[in-house]
C-alpha cells in the first residue's frame, strides 16, 4: 500500500504543478508549518486485500484516501478541492493510471464540500486560520497476472 500510495500522492503533485495556477503543495499523513494552500493526502485506517472481476490480484489493496485541502480563505480551499477532484476524478470518472508495475484507481465520493476553519492553527508568517476542505476518494491499486489460457 505504501508504494502505491507514494505513487500516488507523486502523481497528483505532479499534475498540480502542470496547472496555469497558483502552486499547491501535497503532503501525505500531515503537514506542519507550511504554506497555504496545500493538500493533505492519508489513506483509510482499514486497507483491505481484493481480488479483482479481471482476474486474480497480486499485491493488491483497496480502501479509502481521505483529503484535507486547505486553503488562506474559503475560496482558495474550495479552489483547491476542485483542482484535486479535477486530478484524482477527471470529468468526476474514476481516474486509472500506472505506477510501479500496479494499475491504480481513484474514485471520487461525494462530500459536499463544506468549508470549516481550523481556529487552532494559524498558517505560517500570516494572522489568518486555515480554511479547510475534506474530501474522500475510494482507492484500489493492484498488478493483474496474466491470463494463462
Amino acid at each position: 500500500m505504501r508504494a502505491a500510495f507514494k505513487a500516488l500522492a507523486e502523481y497528483v503533485q505532479d499534475e498540480l504543478d502542470a496547472l496555469d495556477a497558483a502552486p499547491v503543495t501535497v503532503h501525505r499523513d500531515y503537514a506542519y508549518s507550511v504554506a497555504a494552500p496545500y493538500v493533505i493526502l492519508s489513506a483509510g485506517s482499514h486497507p483491505t486485500m481484493d481480488r479483482t472481476l479481471s482476474g486474480p490480484a497480486v499485491g493488491s489493496n483497496s480502501g479509502t484516501i481521505g483529503a484535507i485541502c486547505v486553503g488562506v480563505s474559503a475560496d482558495q480551499a474550495r479552489w483547491v478541492a476542485d483542482a484535486l477532484r479535477g486530478v484524482l476524478s477527471p470529468g468526476l470518472r474514476p481516474l486509472r493510471f500506472e505506477a510501479d508495475g500496479r494499475l491504480i484507481e481513484t474514485s471520487w465520493q461525494p462530500s459536499g464540500a463544506v468549508v470549516e476553519v481550523d481556529r487552532d492553527v494559524t498558517l505560517p508568517n500570516t494572522s489568518t486560520h486555515p480554511s479547510l476542505v475534506h474530501e474522500e476518494y475510494l482507492f484500489s491499486a493492484h498488478a493483474i497476472e496474466p491470463d494463462e489460457s
